[in-house]
């Protein structure tokens, strides 16, 4: 049975334990905490209950995106709600078969074992704003490092990340070079129990310096002490998370919706 949030306590509770310890989670209970309290039409949460009550799988819908968290108890069910859903993009840690209509990419979930402290000079790093001069200095630095990210999308990325800075639920870093970042990463999502690091880059003529570990090493080490734990989602084999310590613990899937046989 899939049951829409009714925003009670009891609701809140079984969504938050669902979520608990897992990258998915705090992607969902970021968006449930930043926007607490208040029905939006761009937002929705829905649990996933087994005829004896338990409730192993949670979903947020943000705008056209369905995030997925835990495995559910109808598989079958699950799936044939997301369809009448038809979000344009799912993120989950758990595999399914949406091949008719969407196209799957997959990578890996890390989490630190043991915490390694760069052997790099420490390095000055300053915490972003929720003010848009310093996001847009961000997403600028983001765009030359990565083709993926289109330059034209920066009011989508501000006002998403703006308003979960604001209500504790994301975090961005940087290093600077004058007043220009030259190296930012970024707590994409962050719940109680749990941090995810993303956005993670450096200005190709600053590569190679240990800028980009300090900044991991400096958000992991925050939130460890907090007792939460950190994790991030590689794409591709970036070796100095296996120096600072993280060690691949799942697998992260993106399912991409098909159109007119092309990918939305």
């Amino acid at each position: 049975m899939i049951c829409a949030n009714d925003f009670g306590r009891k609701f809140e509770l079984r969504l938050g334990e669902i979520c608990s310890h897992s990258p998915s989670g705090a992607r969902i209970m970021s968006y449930f905490n930043a926007y607490h309290g208040i029905k939006y039409d761009f937002l929705d949460f829905w649990i996933q209950k087994s005829d004896s009550g338990t409730a192993p799988c949670a979903l947020c819908r943000y705008y056209s995106t369905l995030m997925i968290c835990g495995e559910p108890c109808d598989k079958a069910e699950l799936e044939d709600f997301v369809c009448m859903l038809s979000p344009s993009v799912i993120l989950c840690d758990a595999e399914y078969d949406f091949s008719d209509s969407y196209e799957r990419t997959c990578g890996e979930i890390m989490t630190y074992k043991n915490l390694i402290a760069p052997s790099e000079t420490e390095q000055s790093i300053h915490r972003s704003l929720s003010d848009m001069a310093y996001l847009k200095k961000i997403y600028s630095l983001l765009c030359r490092t990565d083709d993926r990210i289109a330059p034209n999308c920066f009011e989508d990325y501000f006002l998403d990340l703006s308003h979960k800075i604001r209500h504790a639920s994301a975090e961005v870093y940087s290093i600077y070079e004058g007043s220009e970042p030259i190296s930012t990463a970024a707590v994409t999502s962050l719940s109680g129990s749990a941090a995810v690091i993303g956005c993670v880059a450096t200005d190709h003529e600053y590569r190679n310096k240990g800028l980009a570990s300090s900044l991991v090493y400096y958000i992991t080490d925050r939130h460890m002490k907090k007792g939460r734990e950190v994790f991030l989602q590689r794409e591709k084999k970036i070796g100095l998370y296996e120096k600072l310590g993280f060690e691949v613990c799942g697998t992260w899937y993106e399912y991409k919706k098909i159109a007119d046989g092309s990918i939305l």
